[in-house]
């Protein structure tokens, strides 16, 4: 299944999605999980973590006003240090949630910003870090004094980030899109380069959502986009009108959005 060929994708796209909704029962599988795990078995393909694109030469992503690229974990303050534990670390550099009664990690969303709570990120030599400074942490009473200072929160090895993106995004990203809960449509997008993915986290477009909390035990770090923008990159609309597949084309180059 990874060889397919666009004709093949689109194909399949055509018998087994176009116009449905897909439901487990339409599936005729005991599968019940998320419809972006049903999309993937109706292309034929089987629901996995691994971090390869569904096909040698397309990522297959459900439609929605973000994707995520992926969930890319860094090493954590606790897994470095011995003198803080996973629960420490949400208790003193997280939020509390009094409606769910936990604890959670989170930000800054974006590179170039300082949280209230001291948070910064900094990409130096060849590691991007998640940074914490006490002398600006609205909250600093929360933190042990031995921990009042300049931290690496969280740390990515720049070339490990470049391996993930681009074993899951050298090629294109296929969005298969929904009206009114019916696919309908087939997006083929021109996929941005690593180099590109790294402007745009620099710049304030790519952000990052840890989904780290006391109530959930993985270590999550997702990077995500809004999926206009990803359109803005240039894209091949597919449809069926009469029983015949349709494509538009809408170009935009990667040049063109440095340059803007």
């Amino acid at each position: 299944m990874k060889n397919r060929t666009k004709n093949e994708i689109l194909k399949i796209w055509q018998k087994n999605i176009y116009n449905k909704e897909l439901s487990q029962s339409q599936l005729n599988n005991n599968f019940s999980g998320k419809s972006g795990n049903l999309l993937e078995i109706a292309f034929g393909l089987k629901v996995n973590n691994e971090n390869k694109s569904d096909f040698i030469d397309f990522e297959l992503k459900l439609y929605s006003s973000i994707i995520t690229f992926g969930d890319w974990k860094g090493i954590y303050l606790w897994e470095i240090n011995q003198n803080i534990s996973r629960n420490d670390f949400l208790r003193f550099f997280g939020h509390y949630n009094k409606i769910k009664k936990n604890y959670y990690f989170t930000g800054p969303l974006y590179f170039g910003e300082i949280s209230k709570r001291g948070f910064y990120w900094e990409l130096k030599r060849n590691r991007l870090n998640l940074c914490y400074n006490s002398l600006e942490d609205s909250k600093q009473y929360l933190v042990p004094k031995k921990f009042q200072t300049i931290l690496i929160l969280v740390t990515w090895n720049i070339k490990d980030l470049k391996t993930k993106y681009l074993n899951k995004f050298s090629g294109n990203i296929i969005l298969a899109k929904k009206i009114k809960g019916i696919h309908k449509k087939l997006l083929i997008i021109n996929n941005i380069s690593w180099n590109n993915f790294l402007f745009k986290f620099k710049n304030n477009i790519i952000k990052f959502d840890p989904c780290v909390s006391t109530k959930c035990f993985r270590n999550r770090s997702l990077f995500r986009i809004p999926t206009n923008f990803l359109l803005s990159l240039g894209y091949k609309e597919y449809s069926i009108v009469n029983n015949k597949l349709l494509k538009k084309t809408f170009n935009c180059s990667e040049k063109e959005l440095l340059d803007a």
